[in-house]
């Protein structure tokens, strides 16, 4: 729950910023437990108003394992395809 809330945190910090992408950014931060693992925030949520249940945890495919919502592809882990 500490890396989802300092996730939450950080959207809302680079919004603040100035830095929020529209609706199609992402940052993402590796689980602590489940190392091949991540989470992002969901597609089309501005930065100011991500929360930690809003974040999903996705798997190196990019496939959703916890939370709800779409995901942007461009968030997978690239070293999938080597």
């Amino acid at each position: 729950m500490h890396r989802q809330q300092r996730l939450a945190g950080a959207f809302r910090l680079f919004a603040h910023a100035g830095f929020a992408q529209g609706l199609a950014g992402h940052i993402t931060a590796r689980d602590p437990e489940w190392t091949d693992h991540f989470w992002v925030n969901p597609l089309g949520r501005h930065f100011s108003r991500i929360r930690v249940s809003d974040l999903l945890l996705v798997n190196r495919d990019g496939e959703i394992v916890i939370g709800d919502g779409p995901v942007n592809q461009a968030a997978r882990d690239p070293r999938r395809d080597s």
